[in-house]
C-alpha cells in the first residue's frame, strides 16, 4: 500500500517518487514555502530496484534510454498528435490532439495541413491582451503579454520560432529596445533570415547579427531537440534553396519537420524548465480568465522568472533543467489559492463530475496530460497515491482530509513524469 501524506503537504514521500520512476531529486518532499529550489536540488537519488520492478521491467523489453539526463522507457507508443504538439508547438491544450486527428486521414495528411496553417506568413498571431492584469511595471507588462501568447495564443509553433529567435539574438538593455526587437521578430519570424537580420539590426545591438551555419541546427534542436542527422541535412537544403524568398525559415522548418525520423522517439530529450510550465499551463487549459486576475498573473510570472530568468529569455532558454525548481511548480500549481480561496488550476474542481474514483480520476488526467496510456504497472502506483489502500473503484470523498491534496499530487507527478518532461 502506498502511504499517503496528510493535507496540507506537497505530496507523496519520496520512496513513492522512486517506485514511479519519476525523475524526482533529493528534495522531493520539501514544502515549497516559496519558489527557491530546496537546498540540494542538484542531487539525482538512484531508482530504487525491488523484486517487484525487477520482474515487471525485463531489460530486453524495456531498456531505458538515456539522453542529458532524462530516462524514457515507456512501452506505450506516443500518438503522433502529441509528438506534433511537443515538437511543433509548445504542448497541447485540451481538445487540441482531437483537433488535430480530424485534419485529415493519416498523419502525413494532418501534419500537412497543421503545417499549413502554423507556418502561414498571412495569418494573424495576436491574441486578446485587453484583459490582462495591471502590473507594476512596463517591463513585468511585456512579460505577462509574452507569456499570454505562449500559454494560450492560436499559433503555437510560431510562439515557439520567436522564442528560438530572441534567444538567438541575446537580451535587451530595457524593456522599449525588447519591445522593438519582439516586434521586428514577430514580422519576420518566418520569413526571410536576411530580412529578420537586417530589422533586429535596426532596433539596437544583439549578441548575434549573423546567420551562421549553426542557424539550423540551432533552430532544430530549440524545436525538438535532438533530431536525426538527416532532418539537419533536409533544413540545410531548404534553407540555402529558398535564400531569396519571403518564406526562407519557414520552407526549412517544414523541411525538417518532413523528413524522415524527425518525430522518432529513440533517444529523446527533456523541454527546458520554463517550457515544462508553459506546456502544463496549457494542458490545464490555462486561459484570459487566468491572466486577467493579478494574484494569478503575479504567480505565474514569478514561477517562469524562478524557472529561467525574464519570461522572453526563459521561453527560449535550452540548458539543463533543475527538477527540483520544476517539481515546486508543478506542486504550487496545482494548490495554489487567491484570497478569496479559489483554485484555479486545481485538478479536483478540472475533473469531470464522471471520474470519481481512484481509477477514473488517475485515467482522466494521465489521458489529459499525455494524451495516452502507462503501463499497467505504472498506472497502478498513480492509483494507489489515490486509493490509499482502498479499493480503486470505490468513489473518493472529496471532503474527506486528504484526498483532495491526493488528487493534486497524483496530478503533479503525471506532469513530472519522462513522458512529459521529453519533447
Amino acid at each position: 500500500m502506498t502511504a499517503v501524506p496528510p493535507e496540507g503537504t506537497t505530496g507523496p514521500r519520496r520512496r513513492e517518487l522512486l517506485g514511479l520512476g519519476v525523475a524526482a531529486v533529493a528534495g522531493a518532499a520539501w514544502t515549497p514555502t516559496s519558489w527557491g529550489p530546496p537546498p540540494s536540488e542538484e542531487v539525482e537519488p538512484p531508482l530504487r530496484r525491488t523484486p517487484q520492478r525487477r520482474a515487471a521491467r525485463p531489460k530486453a523489453k524495456l531498456r531505458a534510454k538515456k539522453k542529458r539526463g532524462l530516462a524514457i522507457g515507456s512501452l506505450v507508443p506516443t500518438p503522433f498528435a502529441v509528438l506534433v504538439h511537443r515538437r511543433l508547438g509548445l504542448g497541447h491544450r485540451p481538445g487540441d490532439l482531437a483537433a488535430f486527428d480530424a485534419l485529415g486521414g493519416d498523419d502525413a495528411a494532418r501534419l500537412a495541413r497543421y503545417l499549413d496553417r502554423e507556418l502561414d506568413l498571412r495569418a494573424p498571431s495576436a491574441v486578446d491582451l485587453g484583459r490582462l492584469a495591471a502590473t507594476a511595471d512596463d517591463g513585468r507588462r511585456f512579460a505577462l503579454e509574452t507569456l499570454a501568447r505562449r500559454v494560450y495564443g492560436r499559433r503555437p509553433l510560431f510562439e515557439a520560432v520567436v522564442a528560438f529567435w530572441h534567444g538567438y539574438f541575446g537580451g535587451a538593455e530595457n524593456t522599449r529596445r525588447m519591445r522593438a526587437r519582439d516586434a521586428a521578430i514577430r514580422e519576420h519570424a518566418l520569413g526571410n533570415a536576411g530580412d529578420l537580420l537586417r530589422a533586429v539590426g535596426a532596433v539596437g545591438p544583439s549578441e548575434d547579427l549573423d546567420v551562421g551555419e549553426d542557424l539550423v541546427p540551432r533552430l532544430a534542436a530549440a524545436l525538438a531537440g535532438s533530431v536525426p542527422d538527416s532532418a539537419i541535412a533536409a533544413g540545410l537544403g531548404a534553407f540555402a534553396a529558398a535564400a531569396g524568398s519571403g518564406d526562407q525559415i519557414a520552407a526549412t522548418i517544414r523541411a525538417m519537420a518532413t523528413s524522415p525520423g524527425f518525430f522518432s522517439e529513440a533517444g529523446p530529450t527533456p523541454r527546458p524548465a520554463a517550457h515544462v510550465a508553459v506546456a502544463a499551463l496549457r494542458a490545464l487549459g490555462c486561459g484570459p480568465e487566468h491572466f486577467s486576475n493579478p494574484q494569478v498573473a503575479e504567480f505565474l510570472l514569478d514561477g517562469i522568472e524562478t524557472l529561467g530568468g525574464t519570461v522572453p529569455s526563459a521561453l527560449a532558454a535550452a540548458g539543463p533543467m533543475s527538477r527540483a525548481r520544476v517539481w515546486s511548480f508543478l506542486v504550487r500549481l496545482t494548490r495554489f489559492a487567491s484570497q478569496n480561496g479559489r483554485r484555479p488550476f486545481d485538478p479536483v474542481s478540472l475533473t469531470p463530475s464522471a471520474h470519481r474514483t481512484s481509477a477514473a480520476f488517475t485515467d482522466h488526467w494521465i489521458g489529459e496530460l499525455l494524451g495516452k496510456s502507462l503501463e499497467p504497472l505504472r498506472r497502478q502506483a498513480l492509483v494507489e497515491v489515490l486509493s490509499a489502500g482502498r479499493a480503486e473503484g470505490r468513489r473518493l470523498d472529496l471532503s474527506e482530509v486528504g484526498v483532495g491534496d491526493r488528487v493534486r499530487s497524483m496530478v503533479s507527478l503525471v506532469l513530472m513524469s519522462p513522458e512529459f518532461l521529453a519533447r
